[in-house]
């Protein structure tokens, strides 16, 4: 028989102590970040909320414009992503809305996604924006992916145990 590697004696378990004080150490700084940062930062498919992706072409727009663009539709408590050129746009950015804001904003026949649109091919001559993604996951379902989440979790640790 063929063999690479011959007569190998490791001792695994001579590096036991070392790797659980490793092992339990970064255990504790996972645990010290979740609560420095106060707990997990939940997506909006956990929490709820809109998600909004807009595409720039002919000019460049910064984060902060869209924000104050935001705010004076009364819209303030968001995350603005900028991202580089990716699906025919030349930049974009993408928005989070966390809970009800951008419902609670609707006005009239108008959306928010029409108005920031509009908004901002008004300050920045020759833009084109598009909306290239509009989703919105409610609280209750947030809440119900959560709970499977946190199940699924405890069911895989549950099985590892065993195993």
């Amino acid at each position: 028989m063929f063999r690479l590697i011959r007569e190998t004696h490791i001792d695994f378990m001579g590096g036991r102590k070392v790797a659980a004080v490793f092992s339990a150490i970064l255990i504790l700084v996972g645990i010290a970040s979740l609560i420095a940062h106060g707990g997990p930062r939940y997506g909006i498919d956990f929490t709820g909320g809109r998600l909004l992706e807009l595409g720039f072409t002919g000019a460049e727009v910064p984060t902060a414009d869209v924000r104050s663009a935001l705010a004076d539709q009364g819209i303030t408590d968001v995350e603005v992503q900028a991202f580089e050129a990716g699906m025919g746009a030349e930049s974009g950015v993408l928005i989070r809305f966390t809970g009800l804001e951008l419902s609670e904003a609707e006005v009239g026949d108008v959306s928010p996604s029409a108005a920031l649109k509009e908004q901002l091919e008004a300050q920045h001559p020759g833009l084109s924006v598009e909306v290239l993604l509009e989703d919105s996951v409610g609280p209750k379902i947030g809440a119900e992916l959560r709970g499977r989440a946190l199940k699924a979790i405890l069911y895989a640790l549950g099985a590892i145990l065993i195993y």
